[in-house]
């Protein structure tokens, strides 16, 4: 059932609360415009040019953007601090286990300053404070990159800023979790899956899927937790639940499935809960929201070539399939994958043991030629065939990279070394950074980098991926439709991540890792609740 409260507090105190919000907002706005400079390098009056005017429109629409934001921000303050002073025990709660969590956080962000850069970032950085988005990672990201950029003016001001959403986030999901759970000491087992040193990790690099994994799992948590608890479903819950889905179709591409799935999770799960019209009102959203914020990264596709994009996904298993082919002198799948990518290259990569991926990047091979759109076309029609004439050789290739996805992007425990990648040179000394202490031992202890064997252990995602869908499998069993669709929304992207991972990185399976652990935590945890409620009976 749907419910629309109105407040209780008189409008007079209500519009005053809102002004207030309002000038320090626009305050705050107006000194960004001088911080700015410390990092920022557009020009808001040069239209000189249609480049030139076009960037100036893009930087007055991130302020204008920025000064919205504020607003929001302001507003969520003071009314977090008046509803404490009226002990509003319920936001009290929240906040008191988001700062459990964000206390931790903030020690790890002291020794590990100014976070964990590893490659792509530097590219989204440099394009951000030019106000520009990266459309290779999502323009989502540049955004926020922008926005954390115009509120703590320095790189690791994005990292900062990474902490608090998260910890914003794991605070909700702690404190609903004790609304349900009478012991307080069992409560902080929830902090444990928030804990790990692989999400510990994750939360200090400033790529889009360390808060991707955060933004689907409150997705799945949310649903989760208004059906189980029985909650009402405000208006506002409905258009919460609508832009994160949206925001999960438009991030990664691997979601866009959520444009189907997210309505029917909702309408299946809360079939006797909301009326038609609400139903309705939440399909359109979804499709309404995600069309626009996807429609936006499809344009920047084409500027940015998302074919290039698209052909990160391809290049690490058609190689042993190129191989496949030249021996058994399939000559025109070979001819029509040689338009696009030199098969000799990757014939010969394969047998020094090299990987797609490896001699995509490295410029000094030239695997990549010069192609029509015509010519991608047909190289993907013989990638095609290639996986159906070989389905063992492209399924070997696809099990290998799932089961060593463990690994991680470059050496950020070197950061601050002599001898070093020239990314990190030039990244620490433009923006004067000096090596914390213990900083690259705590590195080295999260990641194991001493250690392989137990770095793929710890990194694994296997067992989540398991608990997840066997859980699925026993929601279809009992018939339980609405959460099974909820477990099964999150699932849906294993098959998916694993048909086109372009390389073996952990982060591909993160958010996997993430709502399983929390997940298993949560059983657990429950399961206790439930003994310990038999026993006091």
């Amino acid at each position: 059932m749907i419910i629309d409260k109105h407040k209780s507090k008189p409008k007079g105190g209500l519009v005053q609360f809102n002004k207030l919000a309002i000038m320090i907002a626009c305050i705050h706005w107006g000194i960004s415009f001088l911080t700015d400079r410390l990092v920022f390098h557009y020009q808001l009056f040069d239209f000189t040019d249609t480049v030139t005017s076009a960037k100036a429109i893009l930087a007055w629409g991130a302020k204008f953007g920025f000064l919205l934001l504020l607003v929001t921000l302001w507003h969520g303050i003071l009314y977090s601090l008046n509803e404490c002073k009226a002990r509003n025990k319920k936001l009290v709660s929240y906040l008191k286990y988001t700062g459990i969590y964000f206390a931790i956080m903030l020690l790890f962000f002291v020794i590990l300053y100014p976070g964990l850069w590893r490659l792509d970032e530097f590219g989204i950085l440099k394009n951000a404070t030019f106000v520009l988005p990266n459309f290779w990672q999502g323009y989502l990201t540049s955004v926020f990159y922008i926005f954390a950029l115009m509120l703590i003016p320095n790189p690791s001001g994005v990292v900062f800023v990474q902490i608090c959403i998260i910890s914003l986030m794991v605070g909700y999901v702690v404190y609903r979790c004790s609304e349900q759970i009478q012991s307080k000491k069992v409560v902080f087992f929830m902090y444990l899956p928030f804990l790990l040193f692989p999400v510990i990790d994750s939360n200090f690099y400033p790529m889009r899927m360390s808060i991707y994994a955060y933004i689907e799992l409150l997705y799945a948590f949310l649903l989760f937790d208004f059906k189980y608890t029985k909650k009402e479903l405000q208006k506002k819950h409905i258009w919460i639940l609508a832009i994160i889905a949206g925001i999960l179709v438009c991030w990664r591409t691997e979601s866009i499935y959520y444009i189907v799935l997210a309505p029917i999770s909702f309408v299946v799960l809360f079939w006797k809960e909301t009326k038609r019209k609400i139903k309705v009102k939440f399909v359109l959203l979804v499709l309404l929201i995600s069309s626009v914020l996807t429609g936006i990264q499809f344009l920047g596709n084409r500027v940015e070539s998302s074919k290039e994009y698209e052909l990160t996904s391809i290049v690490l298993p058609i190689t042993p399939l190129v191989y496949e082919a030249y021996v058994n002198e399939e000559n025109s799948l070979l001819n029509a994958v040689d338009k696009v990518l030199d098969t000799n290259v990757l014939v010969n990569g394969y047998l020094e043991g090299k990987s797609g991926i490896s001699m995509y990047w490295n410029e000094e091979l030239h695997l990549t030629r010069a192609y029509t759109d015509r010519e991608f076309e047909e190289m993907k029609q013989a990638y095609y065939q290639l996986i159906l004439k070989y389905p063992g050789v492209f399924m070997r290739e696809r099990l290998d990279t799932l089961l060593s996805s463990t690994g991680l992007l470059g050496e950020t425990q070197d950061m601050f070394e002599e001898a070093t990648d020239a990314n990190y040179v030039n990244f620490r000394e433009k923006y004067q950074y000096s090596e914390p202490p213990f900083r690259s031992e705590l590195i080295k202890i999260l990641e194991f980098t001493n250690n392989e064997v137990i770095h793929n252990i710890i990194y694994s995602f296997f067992v989540q991926t398991v608990i997840l869908l066997f859980t699925c499998l026993i929601l279809l069993i009992k018939r339980k439709w609405g959460y099974f669709f909820i477990c099964a929304t999150v699932c849906a992207k294993i098959p998916l991540i694993f048909l086109t991972s372009p390389s073996k990185l952990f982060m591909y399976y993160y958010s996997i890792y993430l709502i399983g652990a929390v997940w298993i935590t949560m059983l657990i945890v429950y399961k206790i609740e439930n003994k310990r409620n038999e026993r006091s009976i």
